[in-house]
C-alpha cells in the first residue's frame, strides 16, 4: 500500500556495501514512523539526475530523474 501522503527521502545506506540494490536487498532509509511510514508501504524510488553540460550552448542541464524501482517498507 502507499502511504498516506508523499514521502520524499533518501537511502542512507546499504548494510552490505553494494553500489547496486536488488531484488531482497535491504537499505536504511532517513525516513520512519514520524514521517508516516508503516510495515508494508511500497515506494517508487528515483535515481537522481546528474547534471551535465550543454554541448551545444555550454549551458549546465538537469537530466531528468529516472524511476529505478520500487521498495517495501518492513520495519
Amino acid at each position: 500500500s502507499e502511504p498516506d501522503s508523499e514521502i520524499n527521502g533518501v537511502i542512507l545506506d546499504v548494510p552490505r556495501g553494494v553500489t547496486q540494490i536488488g531484488q531482497f536487498d535491504v537499505v536504511t532509509l532517513n525516513k520512519g514512523a514520524r514521517d508516516g511510514l508503516t510495515e508494508g508501504n511500497v515506494l517508487a524510488i528515483y535515481k537522481t539526475g546528474e547534471i551535465v553540460r550543454d554541448r551545444v550552448t555550454g549551458e549546465n542541464v538537469k537530466i531528468p530523474d529516472e524511476r529505478a524501482g520500487l521498495l517495501m517498507v518492513f520495519r
